[in-house]
C-alpha cells in the first residue's frame, strides 16, 4: 500500500495547486501500476525499487532515501528523518512513505 502524506501547498496559488495535481496524478498511476504488476505481499524495499523504476520511465525527477536532518535544543542531528522518496517535478514536491499492509480493512 502507498500512503501520500498531505501536500504542500504553497501560498494557495492556482497555478501551483494545478501542479501539484499533476505530480499526484503521475506518481499515483506509477504506484498503481507496479501494484498491478507485482500485487500484494512483498517487501516494501521491492516496491520502492520498482517505483523508482516506473518514475524513470515516465522522466520524473526524485531523490531515494533522502536524509532530512532536524534540531532539538540547538544540536543539529544529520538523520533525523528519511524520507522513501522525495518526487522532484512540475515545479513542486511531494513525499513519499511507502507501506504494506497484509490487508486493507474496510468498515464492518
Amino acid at each position: 500500500m502507498f500512503h501520500i502524506p498531505s501536500l504542500v501547498y504553497l501560498c494557495g496559488e492556482k497555478e501551483i495547486s494545478m501542479n501539484i495535481n499533476k505530480l499526484t496524478q503521475v506518481i499515483i498511476g506509477a504506484a498503481i501500476e507496479v501494484h498491478r504488476a507485482l500485487g500484494p505481499g512483498l517487501l516494501e524495499s521491492a516496491y520502492e525499487e520498482c517505483l523508482c523504476r516506473e518514475l524513470s520511465l515516465q522522466q520524473i525527477q526524485f531523490e531515494r532515501q533522502k536524509l532530512l536532518p532536524l534540531e532539538y535544543k540547538k544540536l543539529k542531528i544529520e538523520c533525523g528523518y528519511r524520507l522513501d522518496l522525495l518526487v522532484l517535478d512540475f515545479g513542486t514536491f511531494c513525499l513519499i512513505l511507502i507501506r504494506m499492509s497484509e490487508a486493507i480493512l474496510g468498515k464492518v
